[in-house]
């Protein structure tokens, strides 16, 4: 006497891996866990890490300097002391990067992860540098500071690349409280 039937054993079957993708789901690869965050890596670039930082380089480099066109970057460190707002440490922000040579073309407001986050498109102040800097900035209820940064060659550069930061940044998953 047969003790299950062949419906039985195909059930058994798709249970036992639906379960295991419920409690196990896949992993991806590119997937990057930092302090405070995650974010998903483009495929074929190029990353580094060092404390409390990721660098991820294109894989296309200028041929005369042999610099990386685009570079992404996500620093992110823990505040100490009393809560910080948004807007304040923002316009310390923009001070700080205008005293180091960088001119700031727009700014604005969006969300990341449905988290308000504040940005900055720069160029340098010296009119022969060609280059492109925008900077997102994040102050989460944890007391993170978390700056997300895109800098292009140029603005050829900086049109190529833009997609492929999109993705980047909209792939960013914050540490949440609830």
């Amino acid at each position: 006497m047969m003790l299950f039937n062949k419906k039985t054993i195909i059930f058994l079957i798709l249970l036992i891996v639906a379960v295991r993708f419920f409690l196990y789901p896949p992993q991806n690869k590119n997937l990057h866990k930092g302090h405070n965050y995650s974010v998903i890596m483009p495929e074929g670039w190029e990353k580094k890490e060092a404390e409390n930082e990721v660098i991820v380089l294109s894989p296309e480099t200028d041929f005369m300097t042999d610099k990386p066109l685009a570079v992404f970057s996500i620093y992110a460190k823990k505040v100490e002391g009393a809560a910080l707002l948004l807007d304040i440490a923002f316009q310390e922000f923009i001070e700080s990067y205008r005293k180091s040579g960088w001119k700031v073309i727009k700014k604005g407001e969006i969300k990341i992860d449905e988290q308000i986050t504040k940005w900055i498109l720069c160029q340098p102040l010296e009119e022969e540098s060609p280059e492109l800097l925008l900077i997102f900035f994040n102050l989460d209820d944890f007391n993170n500071m978390t700056q997300i940064q895109y800098l292009a060659k140029d603005v050829d550069a900086f049109n190529k690349y833009r997609p492929t930061f999109e993705k980047f940044k909209d792939s960013i998953k914050f540490k949440k409280l609830f």
